[in-house]
């Protein structure tokens, strides 16, 4: 039963969504404000007591506070530091995790890729349009420099141009069918059909 469970794991489940900034006019208050100039500050001092700083934040605020998606808060608390912002809502999600998220952490790999349209000479010499992808780039949920990539994808992808429909996705795939750590090109996969519809399937854009 906790196979299946973990199996059919929504697979909308966008594990970026905590990290995005968002916007909000909620009126900033000042103890959530103190807090996260403590945790900056910290962050800067790399201080040992970094990971209970955030915790007890959590704790009294949830797990994404709406002050959070205030574009204010880089300026006004981060000294304009977007990296550690960012850092700071990556750890944030990593040590708010909840049980659903660490089933999905423990049963599956995250995996990005560049997903476009081609065109291919079929033997009557017409072309046929088909989807394709770039690497498939395995992802470290939690690790800063792994979240950044998305950006530089992201860019990519624009460089394909309207016509080729380019974007970023997303996909948990169990950890059964895909080893995570390392990249994957499609001549990788092109014989997993069976991989390859699971990837259809379930992927989602970001």
């Amino acid at each position: 039963m906790r196979a299946k469970y973990v199996f059919e794991f929504e697979k909308k489940k966008d594990p970026f969504k905590s990290l995005d900034i968002g916007q909000s006019s909620e009126y900033l208050k000042e103890e959530q404000l103190k807090m996260l100039r403590e945790i900056y500050e910290a962050m800067i001092d790399e201080a040992e007591d970094l990971d209970d700083i955030i915790k007890s934040f959590s704790e009294r605020f949830g797990k994404n506070p709406d002050i959070l998606k205030d574009t204010r808060i880089i300026s006004s608390v981060f000294d304009n530091d977007n990296k550690n912002f960012q850092r700071f809502k990556i750890k944030l999600a990593e040590l708010t995790k909840t049980e659903e998220e660490e089933i999905r952490d423990e049963n599956y790999n995250l995996f990005v890729f560049l997903r476009y349209n081609d065109f291919i000479e079929t033997r009557s010499g017409n072309y046929k349009k088909m989807f394709t992808f770039e690497n498939l780039v395995s992802m470290r949920r939690y690790n800063m420099n792994d979240m950044m990539q998305v950006n530089y994808m992201k860019l990519r992808a624009r460089t394909y141009g309207a016509n080729s429909d380019a974007h970023i996705y997303s996909v948990n795939i169990p950890k059964h069918m895909l080893q995570g750590g390392k990249n994957y090109f499609p001549d990788n996969l092109k014989d997993n059909k069976k991989l390859l519809k699971y990837i259809e399937d379930n992927k989602f854009k970001i």
